[in-house]
Formats: structure tokens, C-alpha cells, sequence
């Protein structure tokens, strides 16, 4: 190993009842980008997972497609850009197919009845 660099340590894995402390935040944005909550438990995990990455993150750094017509973060990385939101962070997004950068924020209009990027 080159003396110049660091080896990270990396985080303990997180437990099952770190995990189901994450359900209530992603169920609340489940609501706000108008999605079911995943059946499956891997993808469910995967979601827990993302609100412990970004628990103790400031700011928050996207990285994503949105989707035209409601300028949403495709896949998971909406639903954690929404936690984060949720939890109040300062979230920066990053548009991969068009190379823009972009801050979200709420509307309350009741057509999104949620958070909408622009």
C-alpha cells in the first residue's frame, strides 16, 4: 500500500433494528413521490440502507435521471433525495443525461402533493 493514502474503515453493518428504524421515513416518502413501498426485502433494504447513508450527510449529492414530466429522480435515488428532504438536508442534484445541476424544492400544489425537482 502507498504510504500517502489511508485505508478506510469502513462502517459496521447495520443491524436489523437499525434497519426498521428507517421504515417510518420511507414510508412517508412513499407518499410524497407517489410510489407503493417495495414488497420485496431486498429492495426495502436497500431503501434502509440509504437513509443511513445520508443520516449524518450534509449536503446530500445526487446523482440520477429525471424523469421529464414530473422532474422526479428515477429509482431509489428519489426516494433517499426525498428522506433527505424530508429530514431537512440541503440536497444538490445532478442530471446525468443532460449534465445539469439542479436544487430541489417544495411545492404544495395539488398536483405533485410533493416535492418537485427544478
Amino acid at each position: 500500500m502507498d504510504p500517502n493514502t489511508h485505508a478506510v474503515n469502513p462502517s459496521p453493518p447495520l443491524t436489523p433494528q437499525m434497519l426498521v428504524l428507517a421504515d417510518p421515513h420511507i414510508n412517508r416518502a412513499s407518499q410524497k413521490v407517489h410510489k407503493n413501498r417495495p414488497a420485496g426485502s431486498y429492495v426495502r433494504q436497500l431503501l434502509q440502507r440509504d437513509y443511513w447513508i445520508i443520516q449524518n450527510s450534509q449536503p446530500v449529492f445526487a446523482f440520477g435521471t429525471l424523469e421529464n414530466h414530473d422532474k422526479r429522480l428515477k429509482g431509489g435515488t428519489g426516494w433517499t433525495v426525498q428522506v433527505a428532504l424530508d429530514k431537512g438536508l440541503h440536497v444538490l442534484i445532478f442530471d446525468i443525461p443532460t449534465l445539469a445541476c439542479t436544487v430541489p424544492f417544495i411545492t404544495t400544489s395539488a398536483r405533485t402533493k410533493g416535492t418537485t425537482l427544478m
